[in-house]
């Protein structure tokens, strides 16, 4: 089950337990509950001797200074094993420090359990994450208490709790207090970094042991009740001669440790087992062949593993397979892939109904001969691709970076896809080919370039209904080739959202930032498209055409030049509520007639916090120059504020903002939040101290200039103030 946001005004705010109450509490999740007293999550009393196993609690404040997440009171023995502790604190309250708190007449059992991120309370105390009160004879031992505030274990006089085989590390308040003196050393006690894995998404599971973890076989099995057969995720809870310390049982086979090669540990590997891989050059082309397997370095989130925990391919072959109907339980997570070379996904390769993870990887000069330079995720399969670096790749016939095929769906989530290549059919950046879908989200697409037909130098959506690109940005991208459409993004046929993404300094023949083709019914919504050129004088910013038929609103296009605003021939788009602004070659194009002041469209100064440009690197040749990202919030007098239609598309900005945040939406992809005067996506003293610091200045383009009169006074002040908390 999972308990959350649940209150007890007096005891229990997740379960309440009394009178001879003997429950059993397994594999569930506590998060957000409180209580004004005793026990946040679990409260016990009067002989209740619950078995509480295997939970996780996050979040779990008690108001009271002597509370606690799980409260015992009065002649209990329960067992309270295998769970895991995390930040059971809010600053906001008066909250207790305890993660497990004893009182009156304890006899129970805490082993095995995590405790860590406990923070001081306020007042402060410096009490014990896992406190033993009056009469506490409980035994605690094998678990792990690393990084609180508050004294890792804490006992008063006349407590007997036995106490053994824990390592209690890194406690800033202390590692054992009250009553207690320092037992580090003294019966299996330790003190030393505990090296918890790094928490990443699923399917890896959380805090698991790294290799080399001093917690590996240092526990005490004779503690353990019978029941106690597995570990936090259901693994066995003894692998070896003796337990664990802390949730989690290490059962990784560690390469070169175990075996000397990647391809050798997954070979002896069964499915749901994890491969752990030291940091080293590893000159293989590996295959998963069809084991749901978890292989990771040491630490995917520490940019130093990822770049020294090579897997080279040697230019023989992709440097990772996943082609035997994986499921979303294979992942691979941490590692420097370069040097691949094969037919498909030069560096990663995903196919045949399969739907792995792919997180947290650096993708790097490999190659396709067909399709997916960087990944290829193709032949019905579902992959999901977060926060890889993608750069310097290449692809003979499309997708330089990524590469989606038929019938396949892809996630691609914030992945920095940069300076990737393709000379053939389209998609620098990314493609996503017929009869597929993508959701790319959240995504830095930066500096790719799609030559020879050019088409779609950052993304090229062919056939694609039920896509979806949003809040990402799109920038510095190069359709060079003789066709040349869509800089930025290319959409032909098909039915694609795109929203609240930054769309900037791309080029192409046609469709600079945007290129709509071929019986189309997507939707362009609020979206920020500036600096962006068109050669071809068909639509920097949008260019429509052939019985396309998209319907674009809420987007502020400005700067678009050479080639204009929006662009259309042949086709019938509906154009709404949209800011077009200073293109020199014009707002609208082509069949368009001048649409400002029709359908709420409008002309009118943006007012970007920093508008970004072009930097031509000292050369006449517009292929080398280099766009400046710059600041695309608007400011209180753009002309954009409050002249969006609503959406129901968009009921957030880029930044996750609420849309509408004042009277009406906003055109672009960021909803102004009026005062944020140090555009920080939050309204307090800090616009304050802007406003102050300039007050009474008189100098242009002041950020605390909100009604734009070019001076900081009384009147800015009050349109703050009206706003202030909000």
């Amino acid at each position: 089950n999972t308990f959350e946001n649940n209150y007890a005004g007096w005891y229990g705010g997740g379960v309440f337990c009394r009178v001879a109450c003997s429950p059993e509490i397994h594999y569930n999740i506590f998060q957000g509950n409180r209580c004004s007293y005793l026990g946040s999550g679990v409260y016990l009393a009067d002989n209740s001797n619950a078995n509480i196993t295997h939970n996780y609690y996050a979040g779990n404040p008690c108001d009271s200074s002597y509370g606690g997440v799980i409260y015992e009171f009065v002649n209990l023995s329960p067992v309270i094993a295998c769970n895991i502790f995390v930040d059971n604190s809010n600053s906001e309250t008066n909250t207790s420090n305890a993660a497990v708190r004893t009182a009156a007449n304890s006899t129970g059992l805490i082993l095995n359990n995590l405790i860590t991120q406990q923070k001081l309370m306020n007042p402060v105390s410096v009490e014990g994450v896992i406190y033993i009160g009056a009469g506490g004879h409980d035994i605690v031992m094998n678990n792990i208490i690393y990084n609180n505030g508050p004294i890792g274990i804490y006992t008063i006089v006349g407590a007997t709790p036995a106490i053994g085989y824990n390592n209690t590390w890194n406690n800033t308040s202390g590692n054992y207090g009250g009553a207690l003196s320092d037992l580090t050393g003294i019966n299996g006690n330790i003190s030393a970094d505990p090296n918890i894995a790094p928490t990443l998404p699923a399917p890896f599971t959380l805090h698991e042991l790294n290799p080399g973890s001093p917690c590996i076989n240092t526990g005490d099995n004779t503690v353990l009740p019978p029941g106690l057969t597995a570990d936090f995720d259901g693994d066995n809870r003894v692998i070896g001669a003796t337990v664990d310390m802390g949730p989690q049982e290490f059962h990784a086979i560690t390469v070169p440790d175990d075996l000397t090669t990647i391809q050798a540990a997954i070979n002896t590997a069964n499915s749901d087992d994890e491969i752990v891989v030291r940091c080293g050059v590893y000159l293989e082309n590996i295959n998963f062949s069809g084991k749901n397997i978890r292989l990771r370095s040491l630490n995917p989130l520490d940019n130093s593993f990822v770049q020294h925990t090579i897997i080279d391919g040697g230019e023989n072959d992709s440097c990772v397979k996943l082609i035997s109907g994986e499921d979303e339980t294979a992942a691979l997570a941490g590692f420097r892939l370069q040097n691949g070379h094969g037919e498909f996904g030069g560096g990663v390769h995903v196919g045949n109904f399969s739907s792995p993870v792919v997180m947290y990887n650096y993708i790097t000069n490999c190659m396709a001969d067909r399709y997916g330079g960087g990944i290829d995720n193709r032949d019905d399969s579902q992959g999901s691709f977060l926060y890889n670096t993608v750069v310097n790749n290449f692809a003979d016939n499309a997708g330089g970076g990524f590469h989606n095929g038929p019938g396949s769906w892809c996630l691609i989530q914030g992945n920095v896809i940069s300076y990737n290549h393709t000379d053939g059919e389209a998609g620098g950046g990314i493609y996503a080919f017929s009869k597929s879908r993508v959701t790319v989200v959240d995504n830095e697409i930066i500096s790719n370039r799609a030559t020879l037909n050019g088409y779609g130098a950052g993304i090229w959506l062919w056939d694609n209904t039920g896509s979806l690109v949003e809040r990402n940005i799109i920038s510095g991208n190069h359709a060079e080739g003789s066709q040349g459409r869509g800089g930025g993004i290319g959409i032909i046929k098909g039915d694609v959202i795109v929203r609240n993404n930054l769309i900037c300094g791309n080029q192409a023949l046609r469709g600079g930032g945007i290129w709509i083709q071929n019986a189309t019914t997507s939707q362009i919504v609020n979206n920020t498209i500036v600096g962006n050129r068109c050669l071809l004088t068909e639509g920097a910013g949008i260019g429509v055409a052939w019985s396309a038929n998209p319907t674009i609103t809420n987007n502020v296009l400005a700067d678009n030049h050479p080639g204009g605003g929006i662009y259309a021939t042949a086709c019938s788009p509906l154009i709404l509520f949209n800011n077009l602004w200073n293109h020199a070659d014009g707002n609208y194009l082509g069949d368009l007639s001048d649409l400002t002041g029709v359908d709420g469209n409008i002309s009118a100064d943006p007012v970007f916090v920093d508008a970004g440009g072009w930097d031509n690197q000292g050369t006449p040749d517009p292929n080398d120059d280099v766009w400046n990202i710059g600041n695309y919030h608007i400011g209180y007098a753009s002309g954009c504020r409050d002249a969006g239609q609503t959406s129901t598309l968009t009921p957030t900005d880029f930044d996750g903002n609420a849309r509408p945040y004042y009277n009406a939406f906003d055109i672009g992809a960021y909803e102004l939040m009026i005062c944020d005067i140090n555009v920080d996506g939050l309204l307090n003293v800090l616009d304050l101290a802007v406003m102050a610091e300039s007050w009474l200045d008189t100098s242009p383009d002041l950020a605390a200039d909100l009604n734009n009169d070019n001076r900081i006074d009384l009147e800015d002040f009050t349109i703050l103030a009206h706003d202030w908390g909000n």
